[in-house]
């Protein structure tokens, strides 16, 4: 994995394991938990945003495949112990991407599957290739099931249809993606970089102390019961703006 920071402000965590299909394996994804651990880590009195100078977080792959998930040369013959390990971090590395005050974005060029669903989908923002991007929980296929996967879909897309999703095993295409909102847009081929290029770079330049409290109410308010709990805490984050 390739980690950048370009002038922008924008992070990219870029999978380059191509041929192998981009998997997530334990060194991985320690790493960029870690690297998200530091930008939302609220016991430094400073900002993360002036701490890290990140204002936006990308993640993408080279090759057809965006992530084939965990890397099951970590589980062979793993203890449970060592699993859990493995599993824990990947499950704070994808809650930690909305929790962050920068904005996510996966950028899926090539097929998510299983584990790089579940990576996809805990992004605020998901781009889907018009023609490569597809999404899969295949783990019913190998008489499994993609029961972590499932979670970050369900979150997303909701219950019924994330367990239809792993119940299944077929896979996604980018417009039913967006359609049942796995994906946020559908991006052409011919405009594929430029449009990934022209969001997190809109992302970045509109980052700040705003942007980032937007992001952290929105999420606190849309997981209240009630509409009128959802007000109270929006109107205080308002006023506490103006």
């Amino acid at each position: 994995m390739q980690l950048e920071l370009d002038w922008r402000g924008v992070a990219t965590a870029r999978l380059i394991d191509g041929h192998r299909r981009n998997p997530l394996s334990s060194p991985i994804i320690m790493r960029l938990r870690d690297f998200l651990r530091a930008l939302a880590d609220e016991r430094d009195t400073s900002p993360a945003w002036v701490r890290a100078r990140v204002r936006c977080v990308a993640i993408e792959a080279t090759g057809p495949v965006f992530s084939a998930g965990h890397d099951f040369a970590d589980f062979a013959g793993a203890s449970d112990a060592d699993a859990r390990t493995t599993l824990d971090a990947c499950a704070e590395l994808n809650l930690l991407l909305g929790r962050i005050p920068q904005v996510s974005v996966a950028a899926v060029g090539g097929a998510a599957l299983a584990g790089g669903a579940q990576l996809a989908a805990s992004c605020d923002i998901v781009l889907a290739h018009a023609e490569a991007a597809s999404f899969c929980l295949p783990g019913v296929h190998r008489s499994g099931f993609c029961h972590t996967p499932a979670v970050a879909l369900g979150a997303r897309v909701g219950a019924r249809a994330a367990f239809a999703l792993a119940a299944l095993g077929h896979t996604v295409g980018a417009h039913e993606a967006a359609a049942i909102g796995l994906a946020t847009r559908v991006v052409g081929a011919a405009t594929w970089r430029t449009d990934v290029d022209a969001t997190t770079g809109g992302l970045a330049a509109r980052f700040g102390p705003n942007s980032a409290e937007g992001k952290r109410v929105f999420f606190a308010q849309a997981g209240l019961a009630s509409t009128a709990e959802r007000y109270t805490l929006a109107t205080d984050a308002m006023v506490g703006m103006f």
